[in-house]
This record gives C-alpha cells, structure tokens and sequence, in this order.
C-alpha cells in the first residue's frame, strides 16, 4: 500500500510540475502576443498619420501650382505670394518649405531657403518623369545648418492644356517626424521607423542620424514588406541591433511604409523564472509529503459566475450611434470583465468646440447634420475590435477603448481629432480654428492597480477633467489624464 501510494504521489507531482510549466510557457506566449497586438495597433495607426500627412503635401502643392501659375500669368506678384506662404507654413510644423521651378529650373515662387537649394542637389531635375509615386520622394538632404535632414517630395507642374511647365519640391523635416514617435515610445527601448517604398530611411526615433537616406531593402528586416502591404516579423533590428516584434504597414496612397519594432527583450527573463518556480513547487510537493502523506485531490472550486444579460439596442436616433444608455451598460459589462483579468481600460470623451455658437450661426438643422459628419467620421476614425463609441449626450461622444495603453488611448484620440479637423467644415463661432474641432479628455486606468472602490464613473469623470483641461487650454486638441496623478498630458494640435 506504501508503495502504491509512493507511486501515485510521484506521478502527482510529475504531472503538477507538467502543468506548472504548461502555464508558464502559455503565460510567455500571452504576453508576447500581446507585444504584436500593441506593434499592430501602432502600426495601423501611424499609417493613417502618415496619410493625413500625405494629403495635406497633396493639398500645400496644389495650391502651390496655382499660386506658381498666376505669377507666370502675371495675376500675383512674386512678394506678396511669398509672404502669405511664409505665414501658411509658419504654422505647420511638418513642413520646412515650398517652391516652385519653371522648366529650366528656375525658381519662381518660394516660401523657405531650403528647397531653393534644390537645383544644387543631385536629385533635382527641373521637368524629371515622375513614373511613380515612389519618384515623387528624393532622398533626404541636409538642412543649410547641417543639423537637420529634411525630405523633399516633388510634383510636376503643368498648365491647363497638361503641358509641361516645371516642378513643385516640398520639403518635410524628419525629426518633426521623430518627435511624433517619440509620443509613442512604449517601452522606452523601442524603434518607430517611416520607409520610403524601395527601403530609404526617411526618419526614425530614436534618431539614428548617419542612417538616415541609406537603404535597407536587401535586410532580413525590410524584405517581407517587399511583396505584402502589412504583416509582423521579429529578429534583431537592422539599426540597432536590438531584438523586437516588426509590425509594418503601407501607407495608403503613398509610396512609404511605416515600421513599429517593440522591445521583447523582458522575455529574456522567462527561462529564469520557469526553473525557480519548478524549485519552489518541487520543495513545495516534499513538503506536503512529509506533513501530511496524503495529497487532497478534491480541489473543485466550479467559477462558474457568467452574467446573463439581455442587452436591448439603444440608438442615438440623430447619429445612428449608441446612446448613453447602451454606452453605460457597455462600460459597465467591459469593466467587469477588466476588473476580473486584470487589464486597463481607456475612457475619451469628445466634445465639439463652440457647438452653441455653431447652432447660433447656421442654425440647428446645420448643427444636426455637423453632429451627423462628425459621428461618421468618428465611427471611419475607430478600431472597432478594440472599443464601444456612442453619442453621450448634446454635442460629446465616448469612447471606451478595451485594453490598451495610455500611448495607443493617446495615439486614436489625436487620430480622431485631426479627422474631424480635415473634414474643414466652417465654423466662424470656432475662434483661432475656423472650422469644426472637437477637444478630447482620455483618462486610462489599469484594473489591475486600480484603487479599492473605484468604480467606472470614477474613470469618466476622470476623462471628463481632461476634457475640460483642453477646453480651457485652447481647444481641438487631446489631454490625457494619469492613472497615478492629476498630471495632464497634452498632445499639441
């Protein structure tokens, strides 16, 4: 009987010491998934940046040409269009400069002394045969002071008949590029990184200065994005050396692909932790046989709590959106849910700016259908796997993002907000802005850390503090509130 019981008791801790390790591998999987969710979710998201990006080159070099061609008309004189481009680019921080050259290269308009340098560089053809849109992108060039690399981006000049009549050159400064990465740095040894089509660095973060126009099409790291607008690698990165997740996306419309590489490296850890916690369930299992020589096999603990609920549908019958009601039941059930697997929800409430002005000025059918446009463009604007968005009330909406970071809960709010700002829909009420803004509070807190008591309106009024911090602040923009202070972080609009 003695040894009958051995047996059993050894086979026992043998299948323990089985599952233990089972639970870590799986444990170590979990998390690494979760690094390629965030690298994905990144990656996506600075791709649609990029495209914002992209569409406000297109529209500064339309207007370019138009201004070009008046002056060659003699309708505008050269001075004055410099000025006013001066004071246009002032404001964007993206953009360096812009000009524009006739067919022999000479320039006609400028509104910078960068890209007046462009027939000096080897680049620069005054008239060149844009093939494709990877053509329309020169190499980066360096600043006139040395310090900074900037990216020129070229089309072509023509008159109303389509006859040729010269080139357009924008130039984009890649460490406004970097410092936008830099927003977005999660792990703080991670690399954000925007490629030219054919694998030309265009910018990076962390700055990686002597690598910036080298091309790494022929890299381990670079070549599956070669034949596929999207997909996730890992090895060492090409720049640095360091091990990562690859997340990489096409940007749409463009000849420029955008790579999120998040550090693994916390990973490393796991064989460790795996041998010192077979160790300690080993001495464990000897423990219990000297004490008690009897292993209780009844461990029946059924968690067998699944809430039923009938959820009937709510519609905002304005928007089409869910209403407040819905929204609350939502935020409610996910909470629950967060609350029980320890992972973080993010809250954004967004407020259009001076709606009352808004109704005052074009009356309320006008301000109905600007409710209208903005849920759209909110609803187009939304990972939907990922969050619950309804109208809450008047002109706010919320969003409740399920498990994410602050930086990611950061990284959609100013993607919503810069959407709703592109749909330049008039607002005279709207001072400094001019057009339909909204402003964004977020507030993320993780349910893992979350103090006793704290329940979902805790979290909302929380975004709703940083919601009024950047009304008050100056509007259309994002401020996002800590989970462990009262310290707002605000993204510039």
């Amino acid at each position: 009987m003695r040894l009958w019981f051995r047996v059993v008791v050894s086979l026992l801790c043998i299948t323990l010491l089985a599952v233990s390790f089972w639970f870590h591998f799986a444990d170590m999987r979990a998390a690494r998934e979760r690094v390629e969710h965030e690298a994905v979710l990144m990656a996506r998201a600075l791709s649609r940046h990029a495209a914002d990006l992209t569409n406000l080159v297109d529209m500064l070099q339309f207007d370019m040409i138009q201004s070009a061609g008046q002056i060659m008309r003699g309708e505008l004189d050269a001075p004055g269009a410099e000025s006013i481009w001066r004071d246009r680019l002032r404001r964007l921080d993206a953009v360096e400069s812009i000009c524009a050259f006739d067919r022999t290269g000479r320039l006609v308009l400028a509104s910078g002394e960068e890209c007046a340098r462009a027939p000096q560089l080897e680049w620069f053809r005054p008239f060149p045969a844009i093939a494709s849109k990877v053509d329309q992108i020169g190499m980066p060039f360096r600043s006139r002071t040395g310090q900074d690399w900037l990216i020129p981006v070229m089309e072509t000049w023509q008159d109303a008949a389509r006859r040729p009549m010269g080139i357009v050159v924008l130039t984009l400064r890649s460490d406004y590029l970097s410092s936008v990465y830099n927003n977005y740095d999660v792990t703080g040894r991670s690399g954000i990184a925007l490629y030219r089509a054919d694998g030309v660095l265009l910018s990076r973060f962390p700055m990686v200065d002597d690598r910036i126009g080298r091309t790494f099409a022929d890299t381990e790291a670079f070549r599956p994005s070669l034949s596929l607008p999207s997909g996730l690698t890992s090895g060492p990165s090409p720049i640095d050396g360091i091990d990562r997740v690859r997340a990489f996306e096409r940007v749409p419309n463009a000849a420029l692909k955008v790579f999120v590489a998040l550090d693994v490296g916390a990973l490393a850890g796991w064989s460790a932790t795996t041998l010192a916690s077979f160790a300690a369930l080993a001495l464990l299992i000897v423990c219990v046989l000297v004490v008690s020589r009897q292993l209780d096999r009844h461990l029946a603990s059924n968690f067998d709590t699944r809430e039923k609920m009938t959820l009937q549908a709510r519609t905002d019958a304005l928007t089409g959106l869910p209403n407040r009601r819905a929204f609350d039941e939502a935020v409610a059930r996910e909470w629950a849910n967060a609350a029980a697997n320890g992972t973080s929800l993010s809250m954004l409430l967004l407020d259009v700016d001076q709606f009352k002005a808004f109704n005052d000025t074009y009356g309320h059918l006008s301000g109905d259908a600007c409710l209208r446009r903005v849920a759209i463009t909110l609803q187009q604007g939304t990972f939907e796997t990922i969050g619950h968005l309804a109208r809450y009330g008047g002109e706010e909406f919320a969003l409740l993002l399920i498990d994410v970071t602050p930086s990611v809960a950061v990284l959609v709010a100013n993607h919503l907000r810069a959407s709703v700002q592109a749909l330049q829909m008039r607002h005279a009420g709207n001072k400094g802005h001019g057009v339909v803004t909204v402003s964004i509070g977020v507030a993320t807190q993780d349910l893992m850390d979350a103090p006793a008591g704290m329940t979902p309106a805790d979290l909302i009024a929380r975004a709703d503090q940083a919601l009024y911090r950047a009304k008050n602040a100056g509007r259309n923009r994002v401020e996002s509130l800590r989970e462990t202070d009262d310290d707002v972080v605000a993204l510039r609009a």
